[in-house]
């Protein structure tokens, strides 16, 4: 898609998502094509995407449509397009050293409170770590490099992860 197309379709994005929420049947028209955009994007069901962009985060949404578009698909999930961006290549990395680090210390003190509670046959479930990751990464790259990112389970609403 070129540079201007892509302008017109995401001022397109934030004024449909400007649409008025405070009806009580909440029957606002929503395009059609944006409503086939997303379901190429999400997979979701025609009726599931005209409800959903009736309530979504217009930056949300944004993030979703410009990840499927451009092709920023991390195995066969969307992944935030700013991960992507060379501009903030080096916030991420540092973000990652520390939320591997935090992350790591929350985990040991999870498994010795197991322990001291005598529950060690209960360590397995500390494995699940994703959305403790995300959100952690979440955190750091907000309060120390002012970015805003959104995690895999954010970006894909239909996934439910571990």
């Amino acid at each position: 898609m070129e540079k201007e197309q892509r302008r017109f379709h995401l001022r397109h994005v934030r004024d449909v998502c400007k649409l008025d929420m405070t009806s009580q049947t909440n029957q606002q028209k929503v395009p059609a094509d944006l409503v086939m955009r997303l379901r190429r994007a999400t997979g979701l069901p025609v009726m599931v995407c005209k409800d959903y962009l009736r309530t979504v985060d217009p930056d949300l949404l944004q993030r979703i449509l410009m990840a499927y578009e451009d092709g920023s698909v991390g195995s066969s999930y969307l992944r935030d397009p700013i991960e992507f961006d060379p501009r903030y290549a080096h916030a991420f990395a540092e973000a990652e050293v520390e939320t591997q680090r935090e992350v790591a210390a929350q985990i040991e003190e999870q498994r010795q409170d197991l322990r001291e509670r005598g529950l060690e046959h209960l360590e397995y479930l500390l494995k699940r770590t994703g959305h403790l990751h995300w959100n952690t990464k979440q955190r750091i790259l907000k309060e120390q490099f002012d970015i805003d990112w959104k995690t895999p389970s954010e970006m894909n609403s239909r996934i439910y992860f571990d």
